[in-house]
């Protein structure tokens, strides 16, 4: 089964992640990839179905498209057409707060700057919930607090923990001089995802590199309630 985790805030990230291969996670900026080329990548992995439609209809349309994507996609071989069994678990922040000791025209500036936030984040995470219907994928709701919690990384605001945190759950991922390749953008949604796959691994399977970050961490099984997977 493949966990798909999603921080949906404009400079986040799509993480994949397979049940049964830890190793082959990878995860995608949104600031580098359209949600439209995502959108297609998940359907290639999906089953396919949908992206050989889109092709056709680009194909057909060839001469209208001006602008390429410089940087594809990481997919499945394309001759691999099996429907994968597909969850994604997408991050629900909870409703932005003004400090109630924010008085006068600040005030106002903090409750306009919330709204828009709001506003912003809303749009984003309707349109990850009609990706998942498109695509007939199961989703499941997450606060920052609860996974962040089950992950012994609570930031409080401060990216940097979070990114050390995925980090060293993921210390494969690195590039070309060996140094690790996570960044700001994509730590969330990875640790996400890792927070989907803890609801299905069995902990004598547990990579090591997640064992050393939710070791500090007591009663971690009673955090974690573990799911069957969908058939």
């Amino acid at each position: 089964m493949l966990i798909i985790g999603v921080d949906p805030g404009v400079t986040g990230a799509l993480t994949v992640m397979n049940t049964y291969d830890f190793y082959s996670t990878y995860a995608v900026p949104f600031v580098h990839n359209s949600m439209s080329d995502i959108f297609l990548s998940l359907s290639e992995i999906r089953g396919g179905e949908v992206y050989r439609r889109a092709q056709h209809v680009m194909n057909i349309s060839k001469s209208l498209r001006t602008v390429e994507r410089s940087t594809p996609i990481q997919v499945l071989a394309p001759d691999d057409t099996q429907d994968n069994s597909m969850e994604m678990w997408l991050e629900e922040p909870g409703q932005i707060v003004v400090n109630s000791r924010t008085k006068g025209k600040d005030a106002t500036g903090a409750l306009l700057a919330g709204m828009s936030s709001s506003r912003k984040l809303g749009r984003s995470i309707g349109f990850w919930e009609g990706i998942a219907v498109a695509l007939n994928i199961s989703i499941t709701y997450v606060p920052p607090k609860k996974w962040q919690s089950a992950l012994n990384c609570r930031s409080k605001g401060d990216k940097n923990i979070t990114k050390n945190a995925a980090i060293k759950a993921f210390p494969f991922l690195t590039n070309a001089r060996k140094e690790s390749s996570i960044t700001h953008d994509v730590a969330d949604s990875l640790l996400i995802a890792l927070y989907g796959y803890m609801q299905y691994a069995e902990p004598r399977y547990t990579p090591h590199c997640v064992k050393s970050l939710l070791k500090p961490t007591k009663g971690i099984a009673k955090k974690l309630v573990r799911r069957k997977p969908i058939r």
